[in-house]
Formats: C-alpha cells, structure tokens, sequence
C-alpha cells in the first residue's frame, strides 16, 4: 500500500494485493478487496455517496452500500467503483472507467459509465488472454 493512499472505514485487503498510489478507498459501508489485486493509481472506490442528503438539504441520510472486488482483479489508473458494486474474480476495469453496477467474473469493463468490452481467460499453459473481439453491444 502507497503511503499517499487513503484508507477509510472497514477496508479488508487480501493477500498479495497491491494498492498504488492516491488510491482512495472508502470503507464507510464496508469494502472487501480479493487477492493478487492490482488497484492502479488514482483509482476510487465508494462504499457511500451523500447526493440525495445534499439535494434534500440535509432531509435525506447518505446512502451506504458495501464494495466487493473479488480475487486476481486489475483496476486501471483512475477508475471509479461507485457504491453496492460487486466486482467477479479475474476481472479488468479498464483506466478511467466508472463502474456503477456489478461485473461478472473474467470480463473486460470500460467506459463511463462502464460496459462489458471483452473478457478474460487463462489457458492450459497459464497464459492470460483478454479478448476484446467478444464485446457485447447494449
């Protein structure tokens, strides 16, 4: 873990994960990361957001919702995983992405807000191949 990453609240790190620097990982409403996960620069993670307390004038509570990244994932430079999001094993967020609903495990996200561009498979020889020819269009 960087000394420049923020660490907030109820944060679970796996073994073997790597978080780099200005990382900002909100624990507020529970945050698990898997192992042998890379959490590149810059990259934000939410477990809370305050938008209807502040539009309702303090009227609404914070909504709060925990973050689950699962095992063997890679999170490019500067993605946003927004609150209740759960994230499946082997899974890559590709750099700037904002993810605001779940991933399914082996797949390739980018975008904002982010969509399914590929996936990910390990061969026989434990070669990683990520094939962005599979992409589904919404």
């Amino acid at each position: 873990i960087y000394n420049s990453a923020i660490i907030l609240g109820d944060v679970s790190i796996g073994k073997n994960s790597w978080i780099g620097p200005n990382c900002a990982l909100d624990g507020t409403g529970g945050l698990k990361i898997g192992e042998f996960c890379s959490i590149s620069t810059g990259v934000q993670i939410v477990t809370h957001d305050t938008l209807k307390w502040a539009l309702s004038g303090g009227k609404a509570p914070k909504e709060v919702a925990a973050v689950e990244v699962g095992d063997r994932c890679y999170l490019g430079s500067y993605a946003v995983i927004t609150k209740g999001v759960k994230i499946g094993n082997k899974s890559v967020i590709a750099a700037g992405a904002v993810v605001t609903r779940d991933v399914p495990p082996n797949t390739i996200v980018g975008g904002i807000p982010a969509k399914e561009i590929g996936s990910v498979s390990i061969n026989k020889n434990n070669e990683v191949i990520l094939d962005y020819k599979s992409h589904k269009e919404d």
